[in-house]
């Protein structure tokens, strides 16, 4: 049963929630397929509002079978509504709670999201939320990155652009200026997370901001015991992307995805097997979509893109 309606779009359940934003399942009655719509809130001033409709036509230029796409941005009266790609499978973070994670299985993940990175900074974004929560496994095994909704543009040394506590960069928690570098360190807290199930920064559940600012990341000696052996040179990789300085990961997106590539070419296709099984095994056993229904309709919208 439907809770509202949004232009063309059935919302069919709310999806997530937070201060400023709702993301939704809704079905597209045009071309009917599953889209996800996710509404922002937007700022009172009108230079941040410009701000995020100028994102919203960044992201929606991405052309990427890493990121979800972008269909439609409207403007329903004090809310942006990005009409995005829905994912069927589970994230990460939802993975990662179900079953183990193998080496093979985090080198595809981080291999597609590097080629995902190549991608979005060819379009001058800087992601800077790249998390956990923040990346799909859909039901192909690939890794797809989602939720732009506080992306910035390169350069950017906006106070309020720090992203979340548990793939901030050292450049972010301070305020300074971001860069693709900033991205890469994320990914590099995210890869040391799947390798090890443990945040390379964090100290008795909480984040370890003198470990941060240093670089001092957990020895990877002192990490639980796996399984299976991690290969020295993912160890390396992992060195070279948990820099404390930018200018030290002296690497771009790139060059870190083909040296995934090299590590798990002989095992990509049975991790992405294993992905694919285990992401729409995890997404079978996630709560329905909750039917708590819109305020109101919102038929009367604008389209922002044309």
């Amino acid at each position: 049963m439907a809770i509202g309606q949004i232009a063309a779009y059935r919302v069919d359940g709310l999806l997530a929630s937070g201060a400023k934003a709702q993301v939704y399942l809704a079905y597209d009655e045009r071309l009917e397929r599953q889209v996800a719509l996710k509404l922002i809130l937007l700022p009172e001033q009108r230079q941040q509002r410009e701000r995020v409709l100028q994102e919203a036509r960044c992201l929606a230029a991405i052309d990427s079978s890493r990121v979800t796409k972008v269909y439609d941005v409207l403007y329903l009266r004090n809310y942006i509504v990005f009409v995005l790609q829905y994912v069927c499978g589970c994230t990460v973070d939802q993975l990662m709670r179900c079953y183990p994670i193998s080496v093979a299985m985090a080198a595809s993940i981080a291999a597609d999201l590097s080629q995902a990175l190549v991608d979005v900074h060819k379009s001058q974004i800087i992601h800077r939320d790249l998390k956990a929560s923040n990346v799909f496994i859909n039901r192909q095994g690939r890794a797809v990155l989602g939720d732009f909704g506080i992306a910035v543009d390169a350069g950017s040394a906006l106070k309020d652009h720090r992203g979340s506590r548990a793939c901030v960069s050292p450049e972010q928690y301070l305020g300074d200026a971001l860069t693709p570098e900033t991205d890469l360190f994320s990914l590099g807290v995210l890869l040391y997370r799947l390798l090890w199930g443990c945040h390379p920064f964090y100290s008795r559940g909480y984040l370890d901001e003198q470990r941060l600012l240093k670089g001092d990341f957990i020895p990877f000696a002192e990490t639980p015991n796996r399984a299976q052996r991690v290969p020295k040179v993912l160890c390396e990789l992992l060195t070279e992307l948990l820099q404390p300085q930018a200018v030290g990961r002296s690497l771009d997106a790139d060059l870190v995805a083909r040296r995934l590539r090299s590590v798990c070419r002989t095992t990509r296709q049975d991790a992405q097997l294993k992905l694919a099984s285990e992401a729409m095994r995890a997404a079978s056993m996630l709560p329905e979509p909750e039917k708590i229904p819109l305020p109101f309709d919102l038929l009367e919208w604008h389209n922002l893109l044309n």
